[in-house]
């Protein structure tokens, strides 16, 4: 994806819980600020303060193994993109889970 228009911000948060530690408590805080001087004389200027709170709790009684993976994408500037492609696969003696990941500025 190109994004030309610099006015244009989205802001994206995912979180995937496979499995469980008890208890789970995440906080996130995000400033965002940007300022973009545009050549036909437009001035835009964007500030975005998120406070997130998200609290957890998951009991998992686990017999057998375990496997987790945690982890994130950013690309930052002109022409970015960030991407996380994944499949899970389930049998009766398999539980699997690929994950492909992407970010890249142009």
């Amino acid at each position: 994806m190109i994004i030309s228009d610099l006015s244009y911000l989205e802001v994206v948060e995912e979180s995937n819980v496979v499995g469980g530690y008890g208890g789970v408590n995440v906080t996130k805080d995000v400033d965002i600020e940007v300022d973009v001087d545009l050549n036909f004389d437009a001035n835009v200027d964007v500030d975005i303060d998120k406070d997130i709170d998200v609290n957890l709790d998951s009991t998992v009684d686990i017999t057998g193994n375990f496997a987790q993976v945690i982890g994130d994408v950013t690309a930052i500037g002109n022409d970015s993109f960030a991407e996380i492609d994944f499949a899970v696969t389930v049998t009766d003696g398999l539980a699997e889970a690929s994950v492909v990941a992407t970010g890249a500025v142009g």
